[in-house]
């Protein structure tokens, strides 16, 4: 809309001066000054145009690059938060582990303390016999 009005003035300032020229209202050396006039608010235009054209395109960049930078900051938060639960289910896992070695070292102490007492009360004979049972063969 812009370009329009600002060409819609330039196209009636010069058939203005053409006409006062015409007419011999403007004298002929005014005539460049007015050419000057016309050129710099052309040139101040299309300079003012060309620096929105840019703002333009660098604020849609900018956009376009904060877009990805949020995506990426939500793939990392997600990443983060799969991390955070595959952490708690190892640590859950390693301690359900602990609870069972623990558990497993209580009962084989239980059982080489009774076992222990029993081989302790225990006859030659029944040594020797608990023996070939245990590791297949005689003394």
């Amino acid at each position: 809309m812009f370009d329009l009005l600002v060409a819609l003035i330039l196209v009636v300032l010069v058939v203005v001066v053409v006409i006062l020229q015409r007419v011999a209202v403007l004298p002929r050396k005014t005539l460049p000054f007015i050419i000057a006039a016309i050129g710099s608010i052309v040139g101040l235009s299309l300079l003012d145009q060309a620096r929105s054209r840019g703002l333009r395109d660098q604020a849609k960049r900018l956009e376009e690059e904060l877009k990805g930078t949020e995506k990426n900051l939500a793939d990392l938060k997600a990443r983060a938060i799969v991390s955070d639960q595959a952490l708690d289910q190892a640590r859950s896992d390693l301690r359900s582990a602990v609870e069972a070695n623990q558990k497993q070292a209580l009962l084989l102490d239980k059982q080489l303390k009774d076992r222990h007492d029993e081989i302790e009360h225990m006859s030659g004979d029944e040594v020797a016999r608990e023996f070939g049972k245990a590791y297949g063969g005689t003394p």
